[in-house]
């Protein structure tokens, strides 16, 4: 008979934890959905990884109840790659990282602490420098799972239909989260023809190559994809080239989403990794 007024209490504490943690974000970053998108395979995408927040925020048990806020990419057996707004101002002792899962509310997946989180110099206004390293807690010589490999300096994936990946609702404006993980193919444009779609109030970067433009059509990314990674192909083989940053609403047409060109980065990540190597 005290059902009601329980996940009334559930709900409230619910609510409050994500405005801490900063759930509620401006519309101009991408929400917990691939729009458009359709289920993955189970074992097809295994760098993919959910970045979560402990509900039960007092223990430091990797096994507690969680909620996925954001994505990002295993990219070497001990670290992941995703935005820096996913990571800013948040205490990296309540976070959680699911890897290589399928369906989210399997009790089998995989879930570490963290041991390290990186975050690169970012500018909340411009959006410039959206990435962020967490190198993983692991027992001597554990992979955390398969890793994606980044893409190369020289790599150009302009007019390649990419692949982006995440969790979250399947339509604009449903709390209707899928349980297991959704893809969607994004087209990468160019430079110039991004400047075009993306009107002058916006954060694009302009005069740099820090940001990738892909979509503007009916698939896309949102809130919640965010940090979650946009894999292009080269010679058959799928490669990290970018990161969800931000968007102009979900799938609005015209409008291209933005994601953190990873092969700006390159330098700082490898030196990162290696000064942050485990002995």
């Amino acid at each position: 008979m005290f059902r009601g007024r329980n996940m009334s209490l559930i709900l409230f504490f619910y609510i409050m934890i994500c405005v801490d943690w900063g759930i509620t974000k401006s519309f101009s970053n991408h929400d917990s959905r691939i729009i458009h998108g359709h289920p993955t395979s189970r074992g097809e995408i295994e760098y993919q990884v959910s970045l979560q927040f402990a509900l039960e925020a007092s223990r430091e048990s990797s096994n507690e109840r969680t909620a996925h806020y954001c994505g990002g990419a295993l990219i070497a057996p001990e670290w992941v790659v995703t935005a820096a707004h996913c990571t800013i101002h948040k205490d990296s002792k309540k976070l959680r990282v699911m890897v290589g899962a399928w369906d989210m509310h399997n009790k089998n997946n995989s879930k570490y602490l963290i041991d390290k989180l990186i975050i690169h110099d970012y500018d909340e206004k411009t959006k410039i420098g959206d990435i962020a390293l967490i190198k993983l807690k692991l027992e001597g010589g554990q992979s955390a799972g398969t890793p994606l490999k980044l893409a190369p300096s020289d790599f150009d994936p302009t007019g390649q239909s990419c692949l982006i990946t995440g969790w979250g609702h399947l339509k604009s404006h449903e709390n209707n989260d899928p349980e297991r993980l959704q893809e969607a193919k994004v087209l990468v444009v160019s430079p110039e023809t991004c400047k075009k779609m993306v009107p002058t109030k916006f954060p694009l970067d302009r005069h740099g190559s820090s940001m990738i433009c892909a979509g503007g059509s009916t698939e896309d990314a949102c809130q919640g994809d965010s940090g979650g990674p946009l894999a292009c192909q080269k010679d058959g083989e799928y490669l990290l080239t970018g990161i969800v940053s931000w968007g102009v609403g979900c799938a609005t047409e015209g409008m291209p989403g933005i994601y953190t060109n990873v092969r700006n980065y390159l330098d700082w990540i490898n030196s990162t990794m290696e000064a942050n190597k485990s002995s």
